[in-house]
């Protein structure tokens, strides 16, 4: 992933900052929780007035964020490591973001442990879009199941590739959800028994590839298939004559 994307990454974190600390106190119904001494042990289960959800739990990584406070806890050892690997001063904690926009780009390329700080950048920015309203973004209705389709926003936008909620089907793009959409239509269409079904021309062919139009007509005309307005066949009958034809031959 580029540099570029995690500058932006940061970038949003900072902006999103005050709204991740409002949704915090707004899970508690306090208007002033405590805050915590760096990262806290446990998971808070139990506490009154909903407080774990402003009890940051970051030993562990960026999965424990809560407030601003703890994504301050999870990117202050990062710029620590930055500053001693350039030989700077190392920036107080609520200069941290502005330090690691600053040298991000200069990471990637020198950094001991680059990899793990894109991670580090990524799972805090995906955590900070739930919390803050920021994602998932739907983008479409799973063929396969009829779930929805879903995808984290990244800071260039919203992506076409995204998974279904109820089936964990993954979509790569747009044209991969018309075509899991048109397999799955012409299963049921070359299955189905149900006389109430019809169709256009064009996706009876997509299911019958074998069958012209002009054959398609000719049934039609002398009554083997049942139409209606619009140009619509029923497909119980299109599939009982495929089925004799092939039975003949």
């Amino acid at each position: 992933m580029p540099t570029h994307t995690h500058t932006q990454m940061l970038a949003q974190i900072a902006a999103w900052l005050p709204a991740l600390d409002v949704a915090a106190h707004t899970a508690t119904g306090l208007h002033s929780p405590r805050p915590t001494s760096g990262g806290h042990s446990g998971a808070g289960e139990g506490l009154p007035y909903h407080l774990a959800a402003v009890l940051d739990t970051t030993d562990d990584g960026p999965s424990g964020i809560r407030t601003s406070r703890g994504v301050l806890d999870v990117l202050h050892p990062w710029a620590v490591q930055l500053a001693d690997e350039r030989s700077e001063p190392a920036p107080a904690r609520r200069s941290v973001i502005p330090y690691l926009i600053g040298t991000v780009t200069w990471a990637q390329d020198h950094a001991a442990d680059w990899e793990a700080l894109a991670e580090t950048i990524t799972d805090t920015w995906r955590i900070l879009a739930r919390a803050t309203g920021h994602t998932p973004a739907t983008i479409g209705t799973c063929p396969n199941c009829g779930g929805s389709i879903t995808t984290d926003p990244t800071p260039t936008g919203i992506p076409e590739h995204g998974s279904c909620e109820r089936c964990d089907r993954w979509y790569q793009d747009k044209e991969d959800q018309e075509m899991t959409r048109k397999v799955a239509l012409n299963d049921v269409l070359r299955n189905t028994r149900n006389p109430a079904i019809y169709v256009d021309w064009q996706t009876l062919h997509d299911a019958f590839p074998a069958l012209t139009h002009d054959r398609l007509r000719q049934w039609a005309h002398r009554g083997h298939v049942p139409t209606q307005p619009g140009g619509l066949y029923q497909v119980r009958a299109v599939r009982d004559r495929l089925d004799r034809e092939q039975g003949a031959a």
